[in-house]
């Protein structure tokens, strides 16, 4: 299952296949990501190293940095819930403790990710820097182990840089194979995989033992295999019996040193957009990587343009060698006029304008905007007043569908990330009190997904409720059943109830069935009391009458 021979071939197959994107991807990180340019082709670069001395214009960082706030802000909106834990069977939810341990698990996991200690956050952005910048991203999930009992007490996540990345695809395009290349110097691959597991790697273990600093600090390159397991032995409790294995090879000698399994993948590996014909996928900074190149150009064009208007090329007579002009505010230059007046020292020629220099770079920076969907922010657009409620939900549904590229992600990236916390709970005993109906249906899990970006998506239905609504409101100016009829149809206690999902509206805000039944009880009290209230003003003019008949009675 381990053959270092074959990892080393895989590895070098991989390479070759993904050479081109590593050239278009160190650009792209150089122009737009500066902190990420460690792509093979760019060279091992030192920290602290100066990567931005290739930028001139940073509009294209700065339409990433918003695609990030953009993309995160629709699809993963920190502090909400917006991947919820569902059976597989929606007729389990009839079951109130079902669908409330659904909802304790779902809760459960939020808090997981939520915690300071699983880097979830920070991390997760960063993948989601590498999405918009390359197109690609790589996130590992681990448990978190407490440093002195062992035990899994959380999750912890790790956001891998995509030059380190390599992947091959199974038959549906779906990343499959995967390696990781790092490197650690001896004294650290000790402390990472322990002495008796370097015994299988001579050359790392005498450096790790070296006394010489020289020696100690020497990296070595490790490779990371992680693939699916083509002899599962389902009688075996170790790696043999798991769906996934992983090694690490010491590529200097060639040999493995640890050797293990997973149930579910441990390194989740997401394109943003990918060709059929390709196992890499292509990002909004790689898309228009030709743009942004050239946004540099025109400002090298606009600042030299702009340098010689300010300070432009003096011209002086041939025999003025040894004048000494002083090009300063303030400075007096003797010699650059003669006596009558007539200047000597002159501009050699006049700064042509820079508007079509600048119109050209306007135009440039639209392009980039609109890839990063920059255009898209609220920020951004000009509001008008006066909006239907059909339109602002055709507005809303609109940009769902110009955000739909998003959405790839919870294919492959949420939901296959999902399934390896999932693992991760119940190693910690999460799911002990699960429901006996869960258990039954096979204690699986389904997902659904409360985002804006979904709750875009459907903002058609919404929008499709006000347009014919406000129909039938005009009908009903002719005749007073059709919204009787409308609303006879389409109950608004449900349209209600859908425009709150839409909306976001959490559904802890809703009322319970008690809370219910109280309300209808007050309305029916309230309905009572009119009555009454009614009957009372009606039979005020019969009183009266009988009260005036009685006294004339009385006075005859």
């Amino acid at each position: 299952m381990f053959d270092a021979k074959e990892a080393l071939a895989a590895q070098g197959r991989m390479e070759l296949g993904r050479s081109n994107f590593d050239q278009q991807w160190q650009e792209a990180a150089e122009l737009c990501l500066p902190r990420q340019a460690d792509f093979p082709i760019g060279g091992q670069r030192q920290q602290g190293e100066n990567r931005s001395n290739q930028i001139f214009d940073e509009h294209a960082q700065q339409a990433v940095d918003d695609g990030v706030s953009v993309f995160e802000g629709w699809v993963k909106p920190k502090g909400q819930i917006w991947q919820l834990l569902t059976p597989p069977d929606d007729e389990l939810l009839r079951y109130q403790h079902v669908a409330a341990w659904y909802e304790r698990i779902s809760h459960r996991l939020h808090k997981l990710r939520a915690s300071a200690l699983s880097g979830y956050d920070q991390q997760s952005n960063e993948s989601v820097y590498s999405l918009m910048a390359f197109g690609n991203q790589a996130m590992e999930v681990e448990p978190r182990r407490d440093p002195v009992s062992k035990a899994i007490v959380g999750l912890r996540y790790r956001s891998e840089h995509i030059g380190r990345v390599y992947i091959e695809t199974d038959w549906q395009g779906l990343p499959s194979r995967r390696h990781v290349k790092f490197t650690l110097t001896g004294p650290q691959a000790l402390e990472r995989f322990g002495r008796a597991a370097l015994e299988r790697a001579p050359l790392v273990l005498k450096a790790a033992l070296a006394n010489d600093d020289q020696q100690r600090s020497k990296p070595f390159e490790f490779l990371r295999v992680l693939k699916p397991n083509t002899a599962i032995d389902s009688n075996r409790l170790d790696w043999r019996g798991k769906v996934w294995v992983n090694g690490f090879l010491s590529i200097e000698d060639r040999s493995f040193v640890e050797e293990g399994g997973y149930r579910s993948p441990p390194l989740i590996y997401s394109r943003f957009r990918q060709s059929p014909t390709e196992d890499y996928g292509r990002g909004p900074g790689t898309d228009v990587l030709p743009a942004i190149k050239a946004a540099q150009a025109v400002m090298i064009d606009v600042m030299a343009a702009a340098e010689l208007g300010l300070r432009p090329p003096l011209g002086a007579p041939d025999d003025a060698t040894d004048m000494l002009i002083n090009y300063i505010a303030a400075e007096i230059t003797y010699g650059a006029v003669d006596r009558r007046g007539n200047q000597l020292v002159k501009p050699l020629f006049e700064v042509g304008e820079m508007q079509g220099a600048l119109a050209v770079m306007e135009i440039i920076h639209r392009v980039i905007d609109r890839a990063c969907f920059r255009h898209l922010l609220m920020v951004n657009q000009d509001m008008k007043s006066h909006v239907t409620d059909s339109q602002i939900y055709e507005r809303l549904q609109e940009k769902g569908v110009l955000l739909s590229p998003m959405g790839r992600q919870e294919t492959e990236w949420f939901t296959p990330m999902l399934d390896r916390e999932i693992d991760i709970m119940d190693m910690m005993g999460e799911f002990d009190d699960m429901p006996g109906e869960v258990i039954e249906a096979g204690g699986l899990f389904g997902t659904e997904y409360d985002n804006p970006l979904n709750r875009a998506l459907k903002a058609a239905q919404a929008g499709g409720y006000f347009r014919a609504l406000d129909k039938v409101v005009a009908v009903a100016q002719y005749d007073r059943t059709a919204l009787d009829a409308f609303l006879e149809e389409y109950p608004i206690a449900k349209a209600v109830l859908g425009i709150g999902k839409i909306e976001g509206i959490p559904a802890s805000w809703r009322a319970t069935a008690a809370e219910k039944r109280a309300a209808a009880a007050a309305r029916e009290q309230q309905q009572q009391l009119q009555q009454i209230q009614q009957l009372g003003e009606s039979l005020e003019p019969v009183t009266r009458v009988a009260g005036e008949l009685s006294g004339a009675l009385d006075a005859a």
